[in-house]
């Protein structure tokens, strides 16, 4: 079952190496994107993104992240 939903779903993996606070938003914008999945800099482009963003955190990492309720 989860093959089935992996392929229905057919992710693509990107990788932006330089400028990344400008280079991620163009790129999503680019090939339409509904979700990105970042690590540690998803905190300075929330503001630019035009789809959903799932940040994962490392383990042991410590953010000054606010969530509003």
């Amino acid at each position: 079952m989860v093959q089935n939903t992996f392929n229905y779903l057919n992710p693509k993996t990107h990788l932006v190496k330089e400028a990344v606070r400008k280079q991620i938003p163009a790129l999503a914008r680019r090939i339409d994107a509904d979700l990105v999945v970042m690590g540690n800099t998803a905190k300075s482009i929330l503001n630019q993104k035009d789809c959903f963003l799932l940040a994962v955190k490392p383990l042991g990492l410590k953010t000054s992240v606010i969530l509003d309720d």
